[in-house]
């Protein structure tokens, strides 16, 4: 029998036992004119995706999940949601864990449990005319956790918290609602900045960004105003929109 799971109002869900990629499904629907406000679900994803074109383990215990949303906004100030999404997982996932459990956030949306890897969050979008549709990727390590990933990746069931994939969701859908609400298209980015600031990783240290022109250090100064990284250097406050970041092994006050 599927688990119940109570959404905010507005939302619908769709649930599969398999499914190539939620995303994927999301917008396969939305291109087909289904562009009602949607969760779509699955135990297990035959083909999960990842930032940069990587795969995501997708194994039964952990949550996959995508929310589709038609949006009239402009692109730039969509990118916004991708620090909104990873402060709803943050949320979610410090819901369930024991309070002395460090979690952090890393830009551009990496969610941290003890310093590893615990979620990842794909957004990818198409446009219909003037609107956009956007499906809100999320995974969350549950049950388990992919071995020998570049940076280290945990569960929450490593931690003590044994927590449905169901509830999970539940949680989540809550979670996103209520900063969606909050965010207004863009409008109230400001107070989601400021939350996901006191949360992230390495703020007012030396940081290493790596992107396709190579490797920028900087001191991390914050988020720019669509979600952008700050960092400064010799040559000032610089704003980054793309890129992987990394602590640098340098000596604080070299910037």
């Amino acid at each position: 029998m599927e688990a119940h799971v109570s959404l905010p109002p507005g939302y619908r869900l769709v649930h599969f036992a398999e499914v190539d990629s939620t995303n994927a499904e999301a917008l396969r629907r939305a291109a087909r004119g289904d562009l009602r406000p949607t969760w779509y679900w699955a135990d297990r994803q035959l083909q999960g995706r990842g930032r940069l074109g990587r795969s995501w383990v997708s194994e039964p215990g952990n949550l996959y999940a995508s929310l589709l949303l038609s949006l009239l906004i402009p692109a730039a100030r969509a990118s916004g949601l991708s620090i909104v999404v990873s402060l709803a997982v943050a949320e979610t996932l410090r819901a369930f864990l024991p309070a002395v459990v460090p979690l952090e956030v890393k830009w551009p949306n990496d969610v941290l449990v003890a310093g590893k890897k615990a979620a990842g969050i794909l957004i990818e979008s198409t446009s219909q005319g003037e609107s956009m549709q956007i499906a809100l990727g999320c995974g969350l390590n549950l049950k388990s956790a992919p071995p020998d990933t570049r940076y280290g990746a945990t569960a929450l069931a490593d931690h003590g918290a044994l927590v449905a994939p169901s509830a999970a969701l539940e949680r989540l859908a809550g979670e996103l609602d209520k900063l969606l609400q909050q965010w207004k298209g863009g409008a109230g980015f400001a107070g989601i900045k400021s939350k996901w600031v006191g949360l992230a990783r390495d703020f007012g240290k030396e940081i290493v960004l790596t992107s396709a022109s190579g490797e920028i250090r900087g001191r991390f100064e914050g988020l720019g105003e669509n979600g952008s990284l700050l960092l400064r250097n010799r040559a000032g406050l610089e704003e980054f929109h793309a890129g992987e970041v990394s602590l640098s092994d340098r000596p604080e006050g070299n910037a």
